[in-house]
């Protein structure tokens, strides 16, 4: 097995989990700036995990919040709501805004790890 480590902070994290997940659906299919706004989520969804699920979605995604987030990706209104659909769309995100189980699982913490099976297909 080969270990490889990865400097990163709070900030930087779900960025860089994102960009190892590159390669693989759903993510493979996403944008620059789509993936701009499913880390931002992610980050803010780690942020607010001592709430519950749906109190947390509904303040990731208040008026204030969507404004800040967009102002921190310097997208405009119309930029940032395509990215929220599309993001929907690929069913990262659910209807009622709520991150898919396997995004909102990923926690930021000092040793996160995350394992690469390859198996040969033949």
């Amino acid at each position: 097995m080969k270990k490889i480590k990865i400097p990163t902070d709070k900030e930087k994290f779900y960025r860089q989990v994102l960009s190892l997940l590159g390669s693989m659906a759903p993510v493979k299919h996403l944008r620059p700036k789509e993936l701009e706004v499913l880390s931002m989520i992610m980050y803010y969804n780690n942020e607010y995990r001592h709430l519950d699920e749906d109190a947390r979605m509904v303040l990731i995604f208040s008026t204030q919040m969507r404004k800040a987030i967009r102002e921190e990706l310097n997208q405009s209104e119309d930029s940032f709501n395509n990215n929220v659909s599309r993001l929907r769309k690929l069913g990262i995100l659910s209807s009622d805004s709520k991150l898919h189980p396997f995004f909102s699982s990923i926690l930021f913490s000092r040793d996160y790890e995350i394992t690469f099976k390859l198996v040969s297909n033949g």
